[in-house]
C-alpha cells in the first residue's frame, strides 16, 4: 500500500513533467517572436541607414566648393560615393550600390511627361557620374541653369534565419538637391552689410555682386556666399538658399 509521502512524491514528479512538456510547446513560439523582433529591427535599421546615406551623399554633392582632396564636390564621384558609404552605418560598402546622376530640375526637358525622374527609364536618361577617381569632366554646369545632383543608394537585405516569413529584398533610397553656386561679396572697395541694410555701401556692393560660374576654380576664394542660381542682389538671395 502506497504511503502518503509516496503519493506526494509521485504527484510532484508529475507536475515537473507537465512543466517540461508545456515549455517544449511554448519554446518554438517564443523563439519565433524573439527572432521576428530582431529581424524587423534589423530591417528597419538598414532602411534608415540607406535613407541617411542618400541624403548625406546628395548634400555633399550639391556643394560647388572643394573637398579635402582638392576636387569640386559636385563632380567628385568617388567623394560622393565615399560619403554615402560612411553614412550607411554598419552596412558593408561591398553591399552598397551608389548611383549618381544630374538633371536640370524636376521639369528637365529630358522627361517626356514634364516631370521626373519617375521611373528607371527616365533615370537612365540622365548624365551619370561614374569616374573612379578625380573629377568627372563629363559633368559641366551652366551659369543660368539650376542643376540638381541625384543620388540613389541601394542595399540588399537578407534575413539571418528563416523561422519567420520575411523574404529577402533590396532597400533603395533616392535623394535630389539643387547644386549651390556662389555670390562674390568682395567688390574690392567696401564690405557689404546684411540684407536688411544699415551700412552706407550695402546697396552698391549688392549691385556689384557677381555670380561665380559653378565650374569655376575661383569660387573657392574667401568672401563668397552660397546661394542657388544667379541672384541680382543680396536682399533677394535669402529665398534662394533652399535647394
Amino acid at each position: 500500500m502506497l504511503s502518503k509521502s509516496s503519493l506526494k512524491k509521485a504527484h510532484k514528479t508529475g507536475r515537473h513533467g507537465q512543466a517540461i512538456v508545456e515549455f517544449a510547446i511554448v519554446l518554438p513560439i517564443l523563439m519565433v517572436l524573439l527572432v521576428g523582433i530582431l529581424e524587423v529591427g534589423r530591417m528597419l535599421f538598414m532602411y534608415a541607414a540607406v535613407s541617411n546615406a542618400s541624403r548625406e551623399a546628395v548634400r555633399f554633392g550639391s556643394a560647388v566648393g572643394f573637398d579635402d582632396d582638392g576636387f569640386h564636390k559636385y563632380r567628385h564621384c568617388a567623394g560622393i560615393k565615399a560619403m554615402a558609404q560612411r553614412s550607411a552605418f554598419f552596412v558593408s560598402a561591398a553591399n552598397l550600390t551608389v548611383d549618381i546622376r544630374y538633371d536640370k530640375g524636376p521639369n528637365d526637358p529630358v522627361y517626356a511627361d514634364g516631370h521626373g525622374p519617375d521611373n528607371s527609364t527616365e533615370w537612365n536618361l540622365l548624365t551619370r557620374c561614374d569616374l573612379a577617381s578625380g573629377e568627372d569632366t563629363d559633368v559641366s554646369l551652366d551659369d543660368d541653369v539650376r542643376y540638381r545632383v541625384l543620388v540613389s543608394v541601394a542595399a540588399p537585405y537578407r534575413p539571418m534565419v528563416t523561422l519567420i516569413p520575411i523574404s529577402a529584398r533590396t532597400f533603395t533610397s533616392s535623394s535630389a538637391r539643387t547644386i549651390i553656386g556662389y555670390v562674390s561679396l568682395d567688390d574690392g572697395s567696401s564690405s557689404v552689410s546684411g540684407p536688411s541694410g544699415g551700412g552706407g555701401g550695402g546697396a552698391a556692393a549688392a549691385a556689384a555682386a557677381s555670380v561665380c560660374a559653378p565650374a569655376c576654380g575661383g569660387c573657392a576664394a574667401a568672401g563668397c556666399w552660397p546661394v542657388g542660381g544667379a541672384v541680382p542682389s543680396l536682399a533677394s538671395s535669402a529665398a534662394s538658399l533652399a535647394p
